[in-house]
């Protein structure tokens, strides 16, 4: 028995696609378990994230300082 060949390409898209889904699958699998065994190295970045908190919170304060200046009318408080 002869099949057609346009037949045939929908069976093997959707094998195909299950090949794929199978694969992500099983990386995903594999790729917890290998972060799982690594240990976390935070103590290296602590002191970094606390440094950009710092300047973060800076930065808000003289955003609210602008802010303020800026609906007052400049440094002398006039509206001008």
């Amino acid at each position: 028995m002869i099949v057609e060949s346009w037949a045939i390409i929908p069976v093997v898209a959707i094998v195909m696609w299950g090949l794929v889904q199978i694969f992500r699958l099983r990386s995903r699998t594999l790729g917890r378990g290998r972060t799982a065994a690594l240990p976390p190295d935070d103590a290296g970045l602590r002191p970094e994230v606390d440094d950009l908190r710092r300047r973060v919170m800076e930065l808000e304060e003289r955003q609210d300082f602008t802010e303020r200046m800026l609906t007052r009318g400049g440094p002398s408080g006039r509206a001008d």
